[in-house]
């Protein structure tokens, strides 16, 4: 007989465990990526798969529930008191681009889409972004605690060698959020692929996309703009911060929708 619906993991379901940022293990709270304020905050879904008789297996998106993409990842501290300082820049972000992609007619550039964002604190949007990808792959703490207490403290430090965090426009019809897999050896929210091996989170949230790699696989991503340097901002600083975005295709991901379809901000 066949199996019915089940999850692909059970990461971020159990309400107790180790917070994915201090490690304090006690109760757990549900931690939203993105943050409910970019937008995150309607029906969604986990993915799961169907195995069938022949033990033929199929990934489809489980029962949609209204909240957001969200899971059990950081306990109440990290996930009330300290990442929300930081969550607010998001939509900040999202809107000002948004706003300027509209009035270029949404169209973007091979070479890129250059603008300045005046203003704006780069050390909280790269806090928010990376604890959200702690919380998608909490192994990232051990093999990096000194990153995990920056984003912590909100203090300045200086860009870690091996990780980096790559930013692109996204246009893609489905929003969506996958954990680490690869060098994280953590359970995974989608099935291993060899394209994927090496990443430690991805975040496609439209007008934004966000991936966690190794600095080994950051070929495999040439439109990037690495943005792992924004760390040397502490969190209150505020500065114009100049972009040059490159526009990331469906196409060009590799991994499994992990949320609902959703239409995009941003299709140039």
């Amino acid at each position: 007989m066949g199996r019915g619906v089940e999850p692909v993991t059970e990461l971020g379901h159990s309400r107790r465990g180790a917070c994915s940022l201090c490690g304090l293990v006690g109760a757990l709270t549900l931690t939203h990526v993105p943050p409910g304020c970019a937008g995150n905050a309607g029906a969604a879904s986990h993915l799961c798969k169907v195995t069938d008789d022949q033990g033929v297996v199929q990934f489809i998106n489980g029962r949609e529930r209204l909240g957001g993409l969200r899971f059990y990842s950081q306990c109440r501290e990290c996930n009330g008191d300290i990442v929300s300082r930081y969550d607010g820049e998001w939509p900040l972000w999202s809107n000002e681009i948004l706003r300027r992609l509209d009035r270029a007619g949404r169209r973007v550039p091979d070479a890129g889409f250059p603008m300045v964002l005046p203003g704006r604190r780069p050390g909280a949007f790269v806090r928010s972004v990376l604890a959200g990808m702690f919380a998608l792959t909490p192994t990232l703490r051990l093999g990096w605690p000194d990153l995990a207490d920056a984003i912590r403290t909100g203090a300045s430090m200086g860009a870690p060698d091996e990780l980096h965090l790559l930013m692109h426009l996204y246009s893609g019809p489905h929003r969506f959020v996958t954990s680490g897999i690869g060098k994280a050896t953590l359970p995974l929210h989608h099935p291993a692929s060899a394209s994927l091996e090496s990443t430690f989170g991805e975040i496609a949230w439209p007008p934004l996309h966000f991936v966690l790699v190794h600095r080994d696989d950051l070929d495999r991503w040439p439109l990037r703009l690495d943005v792992t340097a924004w760390l040397q901002d502490d969190w209150r600083s505020s500065r114009d911060v100049t972009l040059l975005l490159k526009l990331l295709m469906p196409h060009q991901l590799f991994s499994l929708d992990f949320g609902r379809p959703a239409s995009s901000p941003a299709s140039a």
